[in-house]
């Protein structure tokens, strides 16, 4: 019985790790560092947790940005200090222009902040 099953378990491992190098060259995750106001001081705080996900998609020139969440907020984008993109809503699908360079997104919220950055790269 065991020489029956060891085939079958060795390529469910290999297909499964076959699967895992294949990478999604269309979408960049971005990482954000998420902080909180303090209401009295309106300094910012330790390190905050928010379910924030951010990706650039090659194939669309997008900014996506996906909250799972009640708060409210606003999505910046720049590119060298200069407003791009900007959206009410942080649920959105911001696009920018496919131009190489550093990008900085800032969203901010009622008493918290997220800050991230992605450089985009193009080779010829």
């Amino acid at each position: 019985m065991r020489k029956f099953f060891a085939p079958i378990i060795a390529m469910i491992v290999a297909a499964s790790n076959a699967l895992a190098e294949t990478p999604d060259t269309s979408s960049q995750s971005i990482l954000l560092e998420c902080t909180s106001h303090n209401e009295n001081s309106g300094r910012l705080r330790s390190p905050l947790y928010q379910n924030i996900v951010a990706c650039y998609n090659s194939e669309s020139s997008t900014v996506d940005i996906s909250y799972q969440g009640e708060a409210e907020g606003e999505v910046y984008i720049f590119k060298n200090e200069i407003l791009i993109g900007y959206d009410s809503n942080i649920n959105t699908s911001i696009p920018i222009p496919p131009n190489p360079g550093t990008y900085s997104i800032i969203i901010i919220g009622s008493n918290w902040e997220a800050h991230g950055q992605f450089q985009l790269k193009f080779y010829h």
